[in-house]
């Protein structure tokens, strides 16, 4: 119970929304959705324990995780390919996947431009074979000059939600009027609902609403 004359501060975690209200019956002030919100009485400060209720909702994570197992074997293969077919033979053609995780790249070297497009054409049919997303990647860079014919190009890999695309999510489902809460936890977007079908309904959403990206659902809790 809260002693008389204190003033308590409690800690919410992300989502707990107006499930405070009922805390000792007392007046709740400020916002409650992922901050820290306080009850005034008096003078001192004591802590309380998270809600139990918030950890009971059903929940899942809206992630941007590419299979990169498989992004090193469609690296591979065409690698291979590049290495065995005659037109390549004797170029400085070649397809290499370069650094790790969120900062991981598909870099293709070739003597002309035409040559290039040939190296890109095998990338894409490999990655394809593979059942990798072509969207996993961002293939719009510019080609670079490296000197005499010889271009390069660069496949940025993406991996985990950016901050702009995090917020288009929110709001996407903020417009639709679904009665869930989302909220960005890092490179993730969390939404929480009070039961399953409000959550397999935002993932609908999500995969009509955001049709240029890859996303994934995972950590689904009850």
């Amino acid at each position: 119970p809260t002693p008389a004359g204190a003033v308590a501060y409690l800690h919410l975690p992300a989502g707990a929304g107006r499930q405070a209200e009922s805390v000792v019956g007392t007046q709740v002030h400020g916002t409650l959705d992922g901050g820290v919100s306080k009850i005034r009485r008096h003078r001192r400060e004591f802590s309380l324990p998270f809600l139990e209720a918030h950890d009971t909702m059903p929940s899942f994570d809206a992630v941007l995780e590419p299979n990169f197992v498989e992004i090193r074997n469609g690296v591979d293969n065409a690698a291979k390919e590049v290495g065995t077919r005659f037109d390549f033979k004797g170029t400085g053609a070649q397809v290499e996947l370069k650094g790790k995780e969120k900062d991981a790249s598909i870099e293709m070297t070739a003597d002309s431009d035409f040559q290039l497009e040939q190296l890109e054409a095998v990338l894409i049919d490999k990655m394809t074979k593979r059942k990798v997303e072509l969207t996993y990647f961002e293939r719009d860079g510019k080609v670079e000059k490296l000197g005499g014919d010889k271009v390069r190009k660069t496949w940025k890999v993406r991996a985990g939600i950016p901050s702009d695309l995090a917020k288009k999510i929110v709001a996407k489902i903020k417009d639709s009027k679904l009665k869930v809460q989302a909220g960005i936890q890092g490179d993730a977007v969390r939404v929480t609902g009070k039961d399953k079908d409000l959550l397999q309904a935002t993932i609908a959403l999500l995969r009509k609403e955001i049709d240029d990206t890859p996303l994934s659902f995972n950590n689904f809790r009850d």
